[in-house]
């Protein structure tokens, strides 16, 4: 498939069509062979600087492990927020050890499983099959998707904001783009 549109590097917006109505999709520019430079020697120096501190944090790991899980929490508690689930940050901590105290806390908690589970295999390459397999982990105890659409990229226009592309936030790549966008990623 061949998209045409407007935009920068960054991306472009597409024409789609959704129930009849002639709306705008945004494209994002292929990440995998984009030159990816710093631009300024600020920017140099102080991501030379934190890749020193990883380094020597690497030969102490459990040093940081704490402080790590509970910013992995934190941000669980942001992002499920977004998607209007509210719980507090101390209800997922308890559903994490099995003392389930709401259905949003458990949610959340899975949701932590399965980043966790992502970034045990950051050492190896990307493949469609984690994102899969990370989606269908994600998606099957709240998503409530049918079951075709567990693991498997998605078919249907969708956006984010809203009720509708027509009143949206954002409207996303359409469908036929995915599995492109997708391959870009794991290239990447």
């Amino acid at each position: 498939m061949t998209l045409t549109g407007e935009g920068s590097g960054r991306g472009r917006e597409v024409p789609i069509t959704w129930n009849g109505a002639r709306l705008r999709a945004w494209v994002p520019a292929p990440l995998a062979g984009q030159p990816f430079e710093l631009g300024s020697a600020r920017a140099v120096r102080l991501t030379e600087r934190a890749a020193a501190a990883i380094e020597v944090a690497g030969s102490r790991p459990a040093r940081f492990e704490p402080e790590a899980m509970l910013l992995l929490r934190s941000e669980g508690v942001a992002s499920s927020f977004i998607e209007g689930i509210r719980t507090p940050l101390v209800d997922v901590a308890a559903a994490e050890v099995g003392s389930v105290l709401s259905h949003a806390a458990s949610y959340v908690a899975d949701n932590l499983a399965t980043v966790v589970e992502a970034l045990q295999s950051s050492g190896e390459a990307l493949t469609h099959e984690h994102l899969w397999s990370w989606h269908r982990a994600l998606m099957t105890e709240r998503g409530g998707l049918p079951p075709r659409l567990l693991g498997a990229y998605r078919s249907e226009q969708s956006w984010v904001g809203g009720t509708s592309p027509r009143d949206a936030a954002f409207v996303p790549p359409p469908p036929e783009a995915v599995p492109g966008l997708m391959e870009d990623l794991v290239a990447f």
